[in-house]
This record gives structure tokens, C-alpha cells and sequence, in this order.
């Protein structure tokens, strides 16, 4: 059996899926599509283990995915999508030459609208290639932003529109909770047992070692938060009054160097690791004695968006196993999870974060949970599910 899978190599999300289908021992080969360079080796696990890349370079032949894309190739895109104009002929014949080289089983499809672009582009291609879709971030683009934006994507955005027309083409979908396959079920009335929940797990090489969490002897219930050091999401990024309200309250708050530089809190903070240090593990070294992660984002009011993702700060946090602390009402995946194992806790205020943070018992058995269930929480744990899955799709 062959995978070919099309998804941006520069995000960390598509490493832990990448390790997840190799660790099938399937041979995999990746369609990069990032729309920039990634600045980390090939030769760094689990990259390594894929037998193939080819890089489409879409910044330099699709001008769709540039930086500020023109209002002009929105709509192409659109009309594209209900196939009233043709798509890209460079990109459409690239990766036919690819499909038609390596001959695949399967074709995954990752993440967001990355991935129903090229969903729409495999399926004009060879309707017959049986594909996956990861989406992740569908509830992000369908239902984000006031009532008026809300009316205008069904008509002029380009994600929804691809949503809405090509989605329901897709042989399996896999998402990252049973919050988004509900959301799928509803939103799409795509079969439900034609969606496998597979979360976006990182590789056991992002992990800490269990021996150094267990022979750790100076663990503190200090609170560390491991996102945004550059801020990729913007103002959803921009978490300083939520830290600010932290350290105000006298909780012991460690962040990144860079958001303590950029924001002068007031905390401790620890050194920002590249690509391939994050990879080989040096980050979750780095942090795990800090023993809670604190997941959140800038959000006001509950949203979609992030009631059903699973964010890769959080799955970073249990690569450094340690205990998680989600504040209730925005992250029900999250919450979800985190019941499911035992791993940590919800607050409502500030007074309840810093009475769990004291509670030692209770961290203690967080805590030893984590440690217990910590290949589970690896990509290479999802091999076997994965292979069962494609299997009896091919066999039904």
C-alpha cells in the first residue's frame, strides 16, 4: 500500500501526522504545499522516514497562496470551485504527474483550507482516488466572525465555498475531536461512520523522556504557557491581560522569552527553541519540570473554533507531560480530553486556578496519569488504528 499525502510541511501539526502514517511502515510520500520555505533539516525524524518529497513551491507558481492574496485570484479560486473556470494549470499538472507516477492507494489531505483546496484539485484530477480529509480547522472557517461576515462566506469565501461543494466528495475524514465530527455530521450530513477521530499528535521524538519525569525531585506547581512565541495567530495570540491577570494574583508564570520580551511581563521565561530543536525534544527537556500548562488563547465569547480543536500547544504540553489547566466554557475538545485521561483540571476564575495549583493531591494524580498514558498521547500510537481503518476501507 502507498500514501501520498498533500499538506504544508512548515507546520509542526503535519509532522506528527506524518509520523502517525509512517509509523504504519506504508510507504509515504509528501506533496509539500507549504506557501513559504521551511527552515528545518529533511533529515530530522520522522521526516526521514518519508520516501519521497516533491515541493510544489506554491509562492512561486500559484499566486493564490501569496501573503496578501488580490481580490481577483479570490475569485478565481471561487469559480474554480464550482468548476466554471479551469485551475491552475501548473499546479493541476504537477501534481497529476505526481498521482500519475506514484500510483497511490490512498491520498491524505491536510489541514484546513490547504486541504479542501486540494481535495477539489485530487478529485478533478481522478474522481476514483480514494482520499482522506483532515480538516481541523473547518469550524474556523464556516462559522468565525459577526452575522454579517457569517452571510457573506456562504457566498464569497473562498474555504466555505470549497467546503460546501467538495467536502462531500471525500472518501474518510479524520478530526482531531468528537466535537468536529459532530460539527461535520451536522454542518455536512457526511456519514458518520466514514469519520474516524485521529487527533493531530505529536511524534514521540518531540517528548520527554518518562525516566526524567519520574526521577525528577524538584517539580514545582508553577504554571508555564508554551504558545505564541511568534504569534502566527495575531490577536487571538495576544494573551497579555490574561497573563498579567495571572502574575497580579500571584501565581508563578513562566512563558516564552520572546512573549515576555515582546509584552515586559513580569515572570519567569524560558529560551525559544527552533524547528529541529523542537523535533529532537529539547523544548519538552527544557519545560517539563514546571509540571501545569496553561492552554488558552485571546477569546472573549465561546466560538466553534476552538469548542472543537485540539491546539498544538496543548498537544506540546503533553510532550513535556505535563498536567494541563484549560479555563471552562471556550475549549470542550480540550475538556474533553483531559476528562478522558484524568490530566488535569477546568477553572472558572482566577481564585479556582490558584486553589488547584496549591492542590497537591490532585496534581500529584494528574500528573502520574500523564506519565502512565504517555506512549498514548504519541503519533506513533495511532499506527495500528490508522492501518485498521484504510484496510477495511479497501475490503468493504
Amino acid at each position: 500500500m502507498k500514501i501520498i499525502l498533500i499538506a504544508p510541511l512548515v507546520s509542526h501539526a503535519t509532522i506528527g501526522r506524518i509520523a502517525a502514517l509512517v509509523s504504519t511502515n506504508i510507504d509515504v510520500v509528501l506533496i509539500d504545499v507549504s506557501s513559504r520555505e521551511s527552515n528545518f533539516s529533511n533529515k530530522i525524524y520522522p521526516i526521514n522516514k518519508i520516501k519521497k518529497i516533491y515541493s510544489l513551491k506554491l509562492w512561486e507558481i500559484d499566486d493564490f497562496f501569496l501573503n496578501n492574496v488580490s481580490i481577483l485570484e479570490r475569485l478565481k479560486d471561487i469559480l474554480r470551485s464550482y468548476s466554471i473556470i479551469s485551475e491552475n494549470k501548473t499546479v493541476l499538472n504537477k501534481v497529476s504527474e505526481i498521482l500519475k507516477n506514484e500510483k497511490p492507494d490512498f491520498v491524505f489531505l491536510f489541514y484546513g483550507p490547504v486541504a479542501i483546496h486540494f481535495l477539489r484539485i485530487v478529485k478533478k484530477i481522478n474522481k476514483q482516488l480514494k482520499t482522506v480529509l483532515i480538516p481541523n480547522l473547518i469550524p474556523s472557517t464556516i462559522v468565525s466572525g459577526n452575522p454579517v461576515i457569517k452571510l457573506l462566506k456562504k457566498s464569497i469565501s473562498n474555504e466555505f465555498i470549497n467546503y460546501q461543494n467538495w467536502l462531500i466528495k471525500t472518501d474518510l475524514i479524520f478530526t482531531a475531536s468528537f466535537e468536529m465530527k459532530s460539527f461535520i455530521i451536522k454542518k455536512f450530513n457526511f456519514k458518520s461512520r466514514l469519520i474516524h477521530i485521529i487527533p493531530d499528535l505529536h511524534p514521540k521524538s518531540f517528548f520527554v523522556e518518562k525516566e526524567k519525569i519520574l526521577s525528577s525531585e524538584n517539580k514545582s506547581n508553577s504554571l508555564i504557557f508554551l504558545g505564541a512565541p511568534e504569534r502566527w495567530g495575531g490577536k487571538i495570540d495576544n494573551i497579555d491581560l490574561e497573563l498579567n491577570e495571572i502574575i497580579n494574583n500571584n501565581i508563578q508564570l513562566t512563558v516564552n522569552e520572546n512573549v515576555k520580551n515582546n509584552s515586559n511581563l513580569k515572570c519567569n521565561s524560558y529560551k525559544y527553541f527552533s524547528d529541529d530543536q523542537v523535533f529532537k525534544g529539547d523544548l519538552a527537556d527544557s519545560v517539563y519540570k514546571n509540571k501545569v500548562a496553561l492552554i488558552t488563547y485571546n477569546v472573549k465569547t465561546p466560538s466553534e473554533r476552538f469548542r472543537s480543536t485540539l491546539p498544538t500547544r496543548f498537544f506540546t504540553a503533553l510532550s513535556a507531560g505535563l498536567v494541563i489547566a484549560v479555563k471552562s466554557g471556550h475549549f470542550k475538545a480540550v475538556e474533553s480530553f483531559i476528562s478522558k485521561y484524568d490530566i488535569g483540571f477546568v477553572y472558572k476564575d482566577m481564585s479556582q486556578l490558584k486553589n488547584e495549583l496549591q492542590n497537591e493531591k490532585k496534581i500529584t494524580l494528574y500528573s502520574k496519569n500523564i506519565i502512565e498514558n504517555l506512549f498514548k498521547f504519541t503519533a506513533e500510537s495511532q499506527s495500528e488504528k490508522i492501518t485498521k481503518i484504510l484496510k477495511n476501507y479497501v475490503q468493504k
